[in-house]
């Protein structure tokens, strides 16, 4: 049979209207059966969404069927741009299945990108490596994607994003119907490498948060992501005026239960979870909202009967701020139901059942009972934002003790 062998050619690459793609070193190999390309010194043009430089790639057609068998690309950088989200890379994936006759039986419609491998073909990455639009380095990457039966995938692959920690997944997936399912394992990632993929958080340097996870996830109508499992961050800062007036810091919890993620609708829900804050935990379920100017909470929740000194601690520093100083001994449990919606604050519904058999055994200055025996200076935020300060307490004019004060009005 025909044999065609080609050891060296360079290559440029234009499309149909000749616009740049790219350019190569090929090597060729040809015959009755399938196409051989060896690549090296790939670039391709900038403009191409991701954009790809590779040390070598093999590539293996198959012929007359003309379809990828396998691609092996060997010390390659991607270049990763602003892009489409993943609802859209997903939709720009799915097509009418093989199985239903429109793709492959109708020669007007244009066969989607998953069925251009064939069938126990694969897509493999070694030693990769993912950069930014400045060429920054991002992370390092192996992995590999194989064609099952009509538009089944399986791809599995481990990945070191820049800094610190490791990822690996072991997924299923079918574009056709937009599906993904299985493990995905994070150690110690840096929370800036997820930034992109997260909604919109008040988050504060997000490079010193850490996650870690261990995570079974699957696709709900290529829409929102289902997560079951566990997930645990490490030292997570906030920044937002409506939670506290410096940045929250020091933040570390763990989270093991099931939610999914709507993000077209940037809803997060938890439909089963137990937090973890230091030696304290309660288990929750609701749902939170959070876009733009508006924030929802719908939330039910419970905390078993823990030390109060427990309790205490696990609130973070900077919300208690002066606080800190506070030790209590005994226990506490609680019940907590709360629905809030920025948008409808009039119908804002907040129940709290609490069994609170805690004593204090040290208080901070600012909150000891000493103090008001004598006139003292209180401070009171006005509606405007101003600070006000005022002296009060015993022996000043306004003040009136409290067995003085009439009881109609105390319950009034």
């Amino acid at each position: 049979g025909l044999r065609v062998e080609v050891t060296e050619l360079a290559v440029e690459l234009v499309d149909g209207e000749g616009q740049d793609l790219g350019s190569a070193v090929l090597a060729v190999e040809l015959d009755s059966e399938e196409v051989r390309l060896a690549a090296r010194e790939l670039t391709t043009a900038s403009a191409l969404r991701p954009a790809v430089r590779s040390g070598v790639v093999r590539v293996i057609v198959e012929r007359p069927a003309r379809r990828v068998r396998e691609v092996v690309a060997e010390d390659s950088a991607i270049t990763v741009h602003d892009g489409p989200s993943l609802e859209q890379a997903l939709r720009r994936w799915r097509t009418t299945s093989p199985a239903q006759g429109s793709v492959e039986d109708d020669a007007e419609v244009e066969a989607p990108s998953w069925m251009r491998l064939a069938e126990g073909g694969s897509l493999r990455v070694v030693r990769g490596s993912v950069l930014d639009e400045q060429g920054t380095a991002l992370g390092a990457v192996d992995a590999d994607l194989t064609r099952g039966v009509g538009s089944m995938f399986h791809s599995r692959g481990r990945g070191q994003p820049r800094g610190s920690g490791e990822l690996s997944w072991d997924v299923e997936l079918d574009p056709g119907a937009g599906t993904l399912e299985g493990p995905i394992v994070l150690r110690d990632v840096p929370l800036s490498a997820l930034v992109p993929f997260l909604p919109p958080l008040p988050l504060h340097e997000p490079s010193r948060t850490l996650i870690s996870s261990e995570l079974r996830v699957r696709t709900e109508e290529g829409e929102s992501l289902a997560a079951e499992g566990r997930l645990s961050v490490t030292n997570l800062a906030l920044d937002s005026p409506r939670l506290a007036s410096v940045p929250i810091r020091n933040v570390s919890f763990e989270v093991e239960g099931a939610g999914r993620w709507r993000r077209a609708e940037h809803l997060v829900e938890l439909e089963r979870g137990t937090i973890r804050l230091g030696a304290a935990h309660a288990t929750a379920a609701g749902r939170f909202l959070l876009y733009g100017d508006r924030f929802a909470v719908d939330l039910r929740a419970a905390l078993p009967s823990t030390a109060c000194s427990d309790a205490v601690q696990a609130i973070p520093a900077d919300l208690l701020q002066e606080l800190r100083q506070l030790r209590l001994d005994g226990r506490l449990s609680a019940n907590v139901v709360a629905h809030i919606d920025s948008e409808r604050l009039e119908d804002t519904v907040l129940n709290f059942s609490i069994d609170d058999r805690c004593r204090f055994v040290n208080v901070p200055v600012m909150a000891d009972v000493v103090r008001f025996r004598t006139a003292f200076r209180h401070e009171v935020l006005a509606h405007d934002g101003t600070m006000i300060e005022m002296e009060t307490g015993p022996g000043t004019d306004a003040w009136t003790p409290l067995l003085d004060i009439s009881t109609f009005l105390l319950h009034a």
